[in-house]
């Protein structure tokens, strides 16, 4: 990048030196032209006041040349600073003209375009996960309201009706609060490093007894293999809400007394840990949307399944705080299969070395 920046600059000086010493080899030969033709014309011997004249004479067309050079090369430049004093957040799809001879302007005007198209992209998306965020949001508080009206609405209510609305109630608090968490979670920036390397099974092992009571309603089972002596440089607590959501994702959407299956493997590389479920799979256009946020395999079914959407999307991002990879290695009816891929702990630390 320096040195496409350094051959564009030097491109640049090389340009202007050009037409300095051009026009100074041109106002020199008018110079010398004048004071000949002058003096072949009108037959004086007069010198010293021709030449003065033919000086005073280049240096203010010198000067009046050079404010039109200065207009022509900045031309270009004004028409960019025009066009991006009139872009605002109505105007995010408007594009600089780069049908234009290759110049540093051009180089210009395509990075504000490739800037353009990352700040578009990122009100886009900041503006769909509030609008899904709103819809997230909606639905408990809905259900809040409805039983709180209920109630208002029924003086004679009994015991058993006011307790079964606040189990309702509950639920809805319940999947509020969780809602917000994963939202605050999502918002996290980078992560100070990590150099401490820890083992993976006994996060899995607790992040296991973390969902035993939704594995034990589906009747799910958990099997784990391969090497189980694996290490990682990561922040323990994320790691533990990874498994965590991992897990409840592959129990609310397997079968009635399906298996998960972990296995992990040491590579050259990296360290990958497969989960495979044995559950209702994803279709094949869903494939590439099931790390978007409150995405939802069938959202009309899976709704009543609990959690916020959510749970992919806070594996992936704090996989990458992890400086690590989340991705679905292949599905079918028969189940899915999820890869964690981290890189060995001697890697990080080396990385994080001075």
């Amino acid at each position: 990048m320096n040195d496409f920046k350094e051959s564009s600059f030097r491109s640049f000086y090389i340009k202007m030196m050009f037409w300095i010493i051009t026009m100074f080899i041109l106002l020199c030969t008018f110079l010398v032209t004048f004071i000949n033709v002058v003096e072949f014309i009108f037959d004086t011997k007069q010198t010293l006041l021709v030449s003065t004249i033919g000086f005073v004479l280049t240096i203010f067309i010198g000067i009046y040349c050079m404010f039109q050079f200065i207009r022509m090369a900045f031309r270009p430049l004004k028409a960019v600073v025009d066009a991006t004093s009139s872009i605002n957040i109505e105007t995010l799809d408007t594009r600089l003209d780069i049908n234009q001879p290759y110049d540093e302007l051009t180089q210009l005007a395509h990075s504000f375009n490739t800037m353009l198209d990352r700040i578009e992209s990122a009100f886009l998306q900041q503006s769909h996960f509030i609008a899904d965020a709103a819809h997230e949001l909606r639905t408990p508080l809905a259900t809040i309201r409805t039983q709180i009206e209920v109630i208002q609405l029924n003086p004679k209510a009994t015991l058993s009706e006011y307790q079964l609305a606040f189990a309702s109630v509950e639920r809805a608090l319940q999947r509020l609060e969780q809602l917000v968490t994963d939202l605050i979670i999502l918002t996290m920036g980078k992560k100070q490093p990590v150099t401490a390397s820890i083992s993976i099974l006994p996060i899995v092992e607790e992040a296991w007894e973390i969902v035993k009571p939704l594995s034990e309603k589906q009747k799910v089972s958990l099997f784990i293999k391969g090497d189980l002596d694996i290490q990682v440089v990561v922040d323990e607590g994320l790691m533990l809400r990874v498994f965590i959501n991992m897990l409840e994702n592959a129990i609310r959407y397997n079968r009635v007394g399906g298996e998960i299956t972990i296995e992990m493997v040491k590579q050259s590389q990296q360290n990958i840990i497969r989960i495979h479920d044995t559950g209702i799979g994803i279709q094949e256009q869903d494939k590439m949307r099931i790390f978007d946020r409150f995405f939802r395999v069938d959202s009309s079914r899976s709704r009543h399944k609990g959690g916020s959407g959510l749970g992919l999307s806070i594996v992936r991002h704090l996989m990458e705080l992890s400086e690590g990879e989340v991705y679905l290695l292949e599905s079918s009816p028969e189940g899915s299969t999820f890869v964690l891929d981290f890189p060995h702990v001697y890697q990080v630390q080396r990385k994080g070395s001075p």
